[in-house]
């Protein structure tokens, strides 16, 4: 089983290299730009203490930094574009782990295959973005979370902690998963000596890079994390409304991505929690932990404006919690499908899935729902036909599902494997045709080749900017 999971990370890894050195042009969000600004300056530097003047943790420019060694940007940009297969590839080490604790191996590598190729997990490696590193450390720290609670040893708490400060230094959506370890050490009261220790070594591990920062910018929720109007929205009751009905939105769009009958067969195995072993019992508290103050944090941030179609859905940040959601799904196939899960969730879909979808599903931020884009361009963008013709699809696929009893492991496993490599073509595609003739034709684009082909390295450029006042960027 070694050989096969080193075999599919070499092949997805190098397939995820050519596809990258075809997608010339930065593509997507400012994110990509202010990486590798901050990665360019930690190799000019080799200082952490001066990389809390970005916005963003440390650990993924100190990562791709590395790339900096050549001084054409185009090659720059294609390594860390290789890191990023690397690292982003390497997921299926500890989806296999995980997925391991209860499945043998034949279904544990069908599953770590299945958790690698989530389209959000494949096409980040295409952008200058921390999730190609965030989702690999992330489901790895889930992992040792698991080990910690299960078996409560001295070693997986420390290893826990040290992983879960990494995690924070990549990305500070990681509170979530602060916020659940402390949930379940309230119902796991006996083990509060090791988990007051696994979270000091977590603090420990992140105090030189907040006290850095609170000496610089101050010891306030902003200073502390660089996120002005988020944490400023965190804060307060402001717009609550639209954070309620995003948190909502979140739960659909997860739904959703996981083809529906994911998550039905979660809940068909969450109804039998109290005929369950120990150790899924405790997997089912840090899914379900770890999904509430995911969706807390994913609808504060989209519902943070004055209405609620003002932003877009962050399915960057919700997609971190899917692999739980897959492995608990296929723990769920032992038992026959339940109409009550089925018509709830449809009853669900049917209420929310409307209104979502007024956001257009592309890549980056949608890549699990470009099937979904494409059908709304297909059919003109999003108008109320378009709407009812998606939504009244939609609510079929999960009523469906009435129609099957029960369902094999390698099915299921093995047509969500053909569905997702589908998804990552279609996502492929759209990231190209972006790159190629949306981004390569702009005027920036060609200045900055002729600028990386004509003037000498490491120059500084001067430029008026007296008309880029109202200049906006948006996401």
């Amino acid at each position: 089983m070694k050989k096969k999971l080193l075999l599919s990370f070499l092949i997805i890894t190098i397939l995820k290299i050519i596809i990258s050195y075809f997608i010339t042009s930065p593509v997507g969000f400012s994110d990509n730009l202010t990486y590798l600004t901050s990665a360019k300056h930690f190799f000019d530097t080799l200082s952490f203490t001066e990389m809390t003047q970005f916005k963003y943790p440390l650990i993924y420019p100190a990562l791709i930094s590395i790339s900096f060694i050549f001084k054409d940007m185009i090659l720059v940009h294609l390594t860390a574009k290789i890191i990023n297969a690397i690292v982003s590839t390497s997921i299926i080490f500890p989806a296999y782990l995980l997925a391991k604790e209860f499945f043998n191996k034949k279904k544990s590598f069908l599953i770590a295959l299945l958790i690698t190729l989530i389209p959000p997990f494949f096409t980040f490696s295409y952008h200058i973005m921390s999730e190609a590193l965030y989702y690999p450390l992330i489901l790895f720290t889930t992992y040792l979370i698991y080990k910690a609670f299960k078996e409560n040893t001295l070693k997986y708490n420390l290893l826990t902690g040290l992983m879960l400060g990494l995690c924070y230094l990549t990305k500070v959506l990681t509170i979530f998963l602060v916020a659940a370890i402390i949930l379940l050490t309230l119902i796991h009261y006996k083990q509060i000596k090791n988990k007051t220790i696994l979270l000091l070594t977590s603090l420990a591990t992140i105090s030189p890079w907040l006290i850095t920062r609170g000496l610089n910018y101050g010891f306030t929720i902003l200073g502390l994390t660089g996120y002005a109007k988020e944490t400023a929205n965190l804060t307060t009751n402001s717009f609550l409304t639209n954070k309620i009905i995003w948190f909502f939105f979140y739960l659909d769009y997860t739904i959703l991505s996981l083809g529906i009958i994911f998550f039905i067969l979660s809940i068909i195995i969450i109804k039998k929690y109290k005929s369950l072993k120990e150790k899924e019992k405790i997997f089912i508290q840090i899914t379900l932990a770890s999904f509430f103050f995911l969706l807390l944090l994913s609808g504060n941030h989209s519902g943070a404006f004055p209405n609620y179609t003002d932003h877009t859905t962050l399915g960057r940040y919700i997609a971190t919690i899917f692999p739980l959601f897959i492995i608990l799904g296929t723990m769920a196939l032992r038992y026959k499908l339940e109409k009550l899960p089925i018509i709830a969730t449809t009853l669900f879909i049917t209420i929310t899935t409307p209104f979502l979808l007024y956001d257009s599903f592309f890549p980056i931020n949608k890549s699990s729902l470009v099937h979904i884009g494409l059908t709304e361009y297909i059919l003109n963008m999003v108008t109320t036909q378009t709407t009812i013709i998606i939504s009244a699809l939609i609510i079929l696929t999960s009523l469906s599902f009435l129609l099957i009893k029960k369902i094999k492991p390698k099915t299921l496993l093995t047509f969500f494997i053909t569905f997702f490599i589908i998804l990552n073509l279609l996502n492929t595609a759209v990231i190209y045709y972006d790159s190629e003739y949306r981004w390569e034709p702009t005027e920036a684009i060609e200045l900055g080749y002729w600028i990386n082909d004509n003037i000498e390295k490491d120059s500084v450029i001067l430029y008026d900017n007296q008309d880029m006042q109202d200049t906006k960027y948006v996401e």
